[in-house]
């Protein structure tokens, strides 16, 4: 028997070429950070119908580094969405970003990140994911992460900061 880890791991770094199978039977959840990584999930989701996959969104909000554009978060989220409802095993259990002037908590880029941050929650309600408020971070009260409840509306446990 493969060891499963108790609690969830994020890997946000991977290439949507590789070979992810045994990931979410080992507890490990899939940052999306690019429509080709949406697209990876989807369809090794459709080929795996008894394998939940569950991600986590990295949007970009202007560090620029890693993370779906703004350009694309409605088509990224409207995919993992649809295609979660139609399989049943996608689930979104949040969106995260990071801050480019986190060290710097007066640093004006961090208010500028924060409203895109919002801008991104906002549009995940309209796409009818709905997030839920979490408890204020230490650098922007407004950078509380959204978590992304599950499709049944139960509460979710897992917490992810700006």
């Amino acid at each position: 028997m493969k060891p499963v880890l108790a609690a969830p791991i994020l890997c946000w770094i991977w290439s949507p070429e590789q070979d992810f199978a045994a990931a979410p039977d080992a507890n490990i959840h899939l940052a999306v950070v690019s429509m080709a990584h949406a697209q990876a999930i989807v369809k090794y989701a459709a080929g795996k119908p008894e394998k939940l996959v569950q991600t986590t969104i990295k949007i970009d909000t202007g560090l620029h580094r890693s993370g779906v554009d703004e350009s694309q978060w409605e088509a990224v989220f409207t995919l993992l969405k649809d295609a979660g409802t139609a399989t049943g095993n996608i689930e979104v259990t949040g969106v995260m970003s990071h801050l480019a002037c986190a060290d710097e908590p007066g640093n004006p880029a961090n208010d500028t990140q924060a409203a895109a941050f919002n801008r991104a929650i906002a549009l995940g309600r309209k796409t009818r994911f709905r997030a839920a408020r979490q408890p204020p971070s230490a650098i922007r009260p407004q950078c509380s992460l959204a978590p992304i409840l599950p499709r049944d509306g139960s509460p979710c446990t897992r917490c992810l900061w700006l």
